[in-house]
């Protein structure tokens, strides 16, 4: 699931819930910040090349695991090729992205990855720095009540 909300071409926030990729092991506590990120970036941006293997778009800068709250929270910055924007006409354009991702259970015991991202045009990404790293770091999973559903209950909510 993902809910994109596009400020013209220079800022994208989103949220994505989905499965792990079957590229991690299947117990989230063997996952570590870098293995998660690239699952992640590879699940959203990639191309294929002509043996048809899937290549990650992007390139991961960082990547860190926080625990909060006794849960870990896995914190990743990367750089991906994007398209001309109004902004940056040219051919070769760069969008910087801070994100964050937590880990939930659905009914079945699945776990599903929680991905919070903040992103703009690489030539944007020094002014908006400080605000876009605060509005992740905030993000938190809230704890479950009698009206939550998980996404294996009902995927169709989640698009």
């Amino acid at each position: 699931m993902s809910e994109l909300a596009s400020l013209g071409d220079a800022l994208t926030v989103t949220v994505y819930v989905g499965p792990p990729s079957p590229a991690l092991p299947s117990d989230p506590a063997e996952w570590n910040a870098r293995d998660l990120a690239q699952a992640v970036l590879i699940d959203k941006s990639t191309a294929r090349i002509s043996s048809g293997q899937r290549v990650s778009l992007n390139s991961l800068e960082s990547a860190e695991e926080v625990q909060v709250d006794g849960a870990p929270y896995y914190y990743f910055e990367s750089i991906a090729r994007g398209s001309p924007t109004m902004l940056e006409a040219t051919k070769e354009t760069y969008r910087h992205q801070y994100a964050v991702s937590a880990v939930r259970k659905g009914d079945d015991g699945t776990p599903y990855i929680y991905t919070f991202s903040v992103q703009c045009p690489e030539a944007l990404w020094r002014d908006g720095e400080a605000g876009f790293r605060e509005a992740v770091r905030s993000f938190r999973l809230a704890g479950t009540t009698k009206d939550y559903v998980a996404p294996d209950r009902d995927p169709w909510r989640f698009f």
